[in-house]
């Protein structure tokens, strides 16, 4: 099993992207500028954030600050714990380098004294007037009000941060541009050229938090040898900074845009890995594992890949045997597998790294526990039946029912996985398909089938045993990649309340098609669980959802046509018709109608089926004169 923490060593090929930071950190006159690195939870921004690090602190010059606000959010406030994590850095390195007697020397440590005594005065500050909008007012343009009210705060306290002696007696917004004044004279008396603050666990931190983060940056952003590296998940901060502006309604996305556009002036965006990447990247875990005294040597060898040929993967079973001769039959195993599902792998989990390795964990666990019940499990076929539990969870648990009922043994594989063989020829329309015959009309589901090694003779019995911390009841790992504005577009969508399921639509189009389509596979997910659900509003939102992008209908047809039609309310076949004009019904909803209409053993669905077909249902449908039929 591999550590979920984030690494030094470049398994990702994030080599270029470091020297492109490093190339802009150590430029004179690029200073002060902050660079944002950008990209999805689990895409390695730490991991890249570290290696930029490890690459910097080489130099005697630069001093390097670690920061995580995530850390400090309940606990301290967050922009002056970000100030005093900077001062106190530059104390450390001050202390290491100067004589005592140098003037200075003498001069840096007047300056870190007397910034140390404002951090105190602000986090003072910060503690009095939390929750209220004493410091939000001094900070913007209000400074009398502020600081009475703190000087009012501070007189009450015997306890307080500051003596009475050191009590400020200035404004407090002009304190603070006194601090970014002492903190440049200080840059110019201390012997280092550069000062690199990397803030990391940003997306991690709620609105708040994020704010009070930009905002201690703002005190350095002008002041030359400075230079901020910042991880995050770009829309989540965005988010974070829209929130602040309510009133401006569906603007407030583009109002946080433009304004992380002006703290950061270099993006680097973390793309996600392709399958070739993928397969690569778990081949070097595997070289980790099962060829330690080497691992540096294979490391070494997929970067020069990277970089010098046409390569699609960096490292495998080849590359491998060429660059230390004989292979542990432990890691051919490993590449092996990781070559039959490293394509699907990119493509469900979006090519993410961090969940690639969970996956990767998960599997090697259950193997684990398995062996040390002295149970032998086939990784190979752990792993396929891994991908159909995580990515078709409906499918997985159908599997179960087949295997529990052939004590073991799925007996319908036998007839799928010779007709999934065949690439899908000679197969029925999907108008006729019924049962486990979806199967192959699904062609991520016949993918499926055709991965080695087929199932139709194996006992899955002890596998579905030890995969019970998910069996039947578990949540799938696409909910737990939705973001917490896709949550939160989610649950309003779910929700019983229709002005929930108003909000929740206006919300979903904010998103592209490709944010929004995880959110919407969840709630077919979720119908085809519980088509009555909510008392039949959730159908009635997947279709309209579907009708305003057109993207999503083949989803939509394909969820529709499998959910089971006893559990169907008749006003769906209502609800489809009356939510396209009918000159615009895509053919795919036409067949799930038809196929409505044929079967018997929902009679009132069938009649609303055929009524929905009928060219007077059609005339109503589009006729502007006529209002829409309420569902």
């Amino acid at each position: 099993m591999w550590s979920d923490n984030e690494s030094e060593i470049d398994l990702l090929g994030f080599k270029h992207l470091v020297s492109a930071a490093q190339y802009l950190l150590m430029k004179p006159e690029m200073l002060p500028v902050t660079i944002g690195v950008f990209g999805d939870w689990g895409s390695g921004k730490s991991s890249l954030i570290k290696m930029i690090q490890k690459q910097l602190e080489q130099d005697s010059r630069s001093l390097c600050v670690s920061f995580s606000p995530w850390q400090y959010e309940s606990y301290d406030d967050v922009k002056t714990a970000l100030m005093f994590s900077v001062i106190s850095s530059l104390k450390s390195r001050h202390l290491e380098s100067q004589s005592a007697t140098d003037k200075a020397a003498s001069a840096a440590k007047d300056l870190l004294d007397k910034l140390l005594e404002r951090i105190d005065w602000f986090r003072l500050a910060g503690l009095a007037t939390k929750g209220v909008a004493g410091w939000w007012l001094a900070w913007h343009g209000h400074p009398f009000v502020g600081a009475e009210m703190l000087k009012g705060v501070i007189a009450e306290s015997k306890d307080a941060v500051l003596p009475p002696t050191k009590q400020p007696t200035e404004p407090i917004e002009q304190s603070i541009g006194q601090f970014r004044e002492d903190f440049k004279k200080l840059l110019e008396c201390v012997d280092i050229d550069r000062v690199v603050v990397f803030v990391d666990d940003l997306d991690r931190c709620l609105p708040p938090a994020i704010i009070d983060t930009f905002e201690a940056i703002r005190l350095f952003l002008s002041v030359p040898k400075t230079a901020f590296v910042l991880g995050a998940d770009e829309l989540i901060v965005r988010h974070a900074i829209g929130t602040r502006y309510p009133e401006m309604g569906g603007q407030a996305l583009d109002v946080g845009r433009n304004y992380l556009e002006k703290i950061v002036q270099l993006p680097i965006r973390i793309p996600p890995m392709t399958a070739g990447e993928t397969e690569a990247y778990l081949n070097l875990l595997g070289c980790h594992s099962y060829e330690a005294s080497r691992f540096d040597v294979l490391v070494a060898a997929a970067d020069q890949n990277r970089h010098t040929s046409a390569l699609d993967v960096a490292m495998n079973y080849g590359i491998a045997k060429t660059h230390i001769g004989n292979v542990p039959s432990s890691l051919e195993a490993h590449m092996q597998l990781v070559a039959r599902i490293a394509p699907t792998l990119s493509n469900r989990l979006r090519g993410n790294p961090r969940l690639t390795k969970r996956f990767m964990n998960t599997l090697m666990m259950r193997y684990g526990i398995a062996g040390s019940r002295k149970v032998t499990l086939r990784p190979e076929v752990l792993a396929k039946l891994m991908i159909l539990e995580y990515f078709y969870e409906p499918y997985y648990r159908e599997l179960f029912q087949w295997q529990a009922e052939g004590q073991g043994y799925a007996h319908q594989l036998v007839d799928l996985e010779e007709r999934a063989a065949m690439h899908g020829q000679d197969r029925a329309t999907s108008a006729s398909l019924s049962g486990s015959e979806r199967w192959i009309d699904d062609q991520q589901l016949a993918s499926w089938l055709r991965l080695e090694p087929p199932l139709a003779t194996v006992n899955l019995d002890p596998y579905f045993y030890f995969s019970r911390d998910r069996g039947a009841t578990g949540n799938s790992v696409e909910m737990r990649r939705l973001s917490q504005q896709q949550q939160t577009v989610l649950a309003n969508l779910l929700a019983d309340s229709d002005s929930e399921g108003e909000a929740g639509k206006r919300q979903a189009k904010t998103f592209a098609v490709d944010e929004f389509r995880p959110v919407y596979e969840q709630l077919l997910a979720r119908f085809q669980r519980d088509s009555r659900a909510s008392g039949g509003r959730l159908g009635k939102r997947i279709v309209e959802l579907a009708a305003e992008r057109r993207e999503l209908v083949p989803a939509l047809a394909k969820a529709l046509a499998a959910a089971p039609v006893s559990g169907i309310a008749s006003v769906m076949a209502l609800t489809i018709p009356n939510s396209f004009p009918k000159e615009s019904l895509p053919p795919a909803l036409q067949d799930v109608l038809r196929e409505w209409s044929s079967q018997r053993s929902n009679t009132q669905l069938a009649a609303a089926a055929e009524r929905a077909l009928s060219p007077k249902q059609a005339s109503a449908t589009s006729s502007p004169t006529v209002p829409r039929r309420k569902s």
